[in-house]
């Protein structure tokens, strides 16, 4: 079983200025979903139901069989679709 963040030692400590770099956009999709995943309950089920969208199907499959994780603006990240850097959400 994987482990969770309770079962570190760790210490929060504040950057400021120059310290504080701007992260990067695949850091903050990472972030954004763990986030996500804790706060919204049911939020994993939208993995689940890309395939029988109309909207992303044809997408998440082409996607989900390449080697490639991004075709024509959609990335596919831990099984979740976005398109240009936004979450994609079903109807």
């Amino acid at each position: 079983m994987g482990r969770v963040l309770q079962d570190y030692t760790y210490v929060l400590k504040r950057k400021a200025g120059l310290e504080n770099r701007v992260t990067d956009a695949l850091s903050c999709r990472r972030a954004l979903l763990s986030i996500m995943s804790t706060e919204v309950v049911g939020f994993e089920k939208i993995k689940d139901t890309y395939e029988s969208c109309p909207d992303f199907e044809n997408v998440y499959t082409v996607l989900r069989d390449s080697l490639t994780h991004e075709i024509d603006g959609f990335l596919l990240q831990d099984r979740y679709l976005f398109c240009s850097c936004l979450l994609c959400i079903l109807r």
